[in-house]
């Protein structure tokens, strides 16, 4: 599995996205309580308004996504666990602190 990185996804690439959200229907969930953490599935296209980026003051990695499902920009976090994403065939891994201009062909998948 390949680390996901800035090139990866291209203007009009469809997609499908794992994670796990810190939020849901824009319900905070406790994290308090690990078990109501679940990975969530979407279909996903990639867009002029779509990046992969590192959040500025927590420092991990997003990917923000157009969600074919709910017809809006969505946000996927790495705060809370890892990113995956299925592209044409081939999956894709988006860890916490994962340097996201390194070579795509770097498959250390360790959770860092």
């Amino acid at each position: 599995m390949d680390k996901l990185k800035h090139d990866t996804l291209k203007v009009g690439d469809t997609f499908k996205i794992s994670y796990t959200p810190r939020t849901h229907n824009s319900e905070i969930i406790d994290v308090v309580d690990n078990s109501k953490l679940q990975p969530i599935f979407r279909n996903a296209t990639w867009n002029d308004d779509c990046e992969i980026s590192k959040h500025k003051t927590k420092g991990h990695n997003f990917i923000r996504y157009f969600d074919v499902m709910q017809d809006s920009m969505r946000t996927a976090s790495t705060e809370y666990g890892r990113a995956f994403i299925t592209l044409n065939g081939k999956s894709y891994i988006l860890n916490k602190h994962d340097n996201l201009n390194e070579s795509e062909n770097n498959n250390d998948i360790s959770n860092n």
